[in-house]
């Protein structure tokens, strides 16, 4: 296993808007390169919460990287960060072709155009998501791109505050 990817102890909440944001800025250019327009967008304040930023990171990257894959020169994607209900959700939106319901399974492991980080594989990518207690959701709108959405359980707003 990837020393990036072992689970971290956590003794104090983190600031999820700081982890998107830095990421974003990070992909940005590359994306630029290939003729892709990346934008974040902050809808609710979000509460600190217990997670281990380098894991979450990795699977922004696996996200935006697969959908960026997706996308022709000229799209967009766009990552949004909400409150709902008693979960924050992490969207990435794509304006790509959708994504066809056979490939959901092999969303995380394919080789692509656009290569941000290693591939980590589908069933590696949701173990990840559920050391820190994540769930992942897709809405797909085939020939008009797809929402992927990490949703954390505010709960992880910790004890630790």
């Amino acid at each position: 296993m990837s020393p990036v990817l072992e689970q971290t102890k956590v003794d104090k909440p983190q600031d999820l808007e700081e982890v998107v944001t830095g990421c974003v800025q990070t992909l940005n250019e590359n994306l630029k390169t290939h003729g892709i327009v990346l934008e974040a967008m902050i809808l609710d304040p979000i509460p600190p919460l217990n997670f281990d930023p380098v894991v979450i990171e990795t699977l922004l990257k696996a996200v935006l990287d697969n959908r960026a894959n997706a996308i022709p020169a000229g799209g967009r994607l766009s990552v949004s960060l909400a409150t709902s209900g008693k979960s924050v959700r992490l969207s990435v939106t794509d304006t790509g072709w959708g994504v066809p319901l056979e490939a959901i399974p092999q969303l995380f492991g394919r080789p692509e155009r656009i290569r941000q980080e290693p591939r980590i594989g589908s069933a590696r990518f949701h173990q990840i998501l559920e050391s820190q207690s994540g769930e992942f959701t897709i809405d797909r709108r085939p020939g008009h791109g797809s929402t992927m959405t990490l949703s954390f359980p505010v709960s992880l707003a910790s004890s630790l505050q």
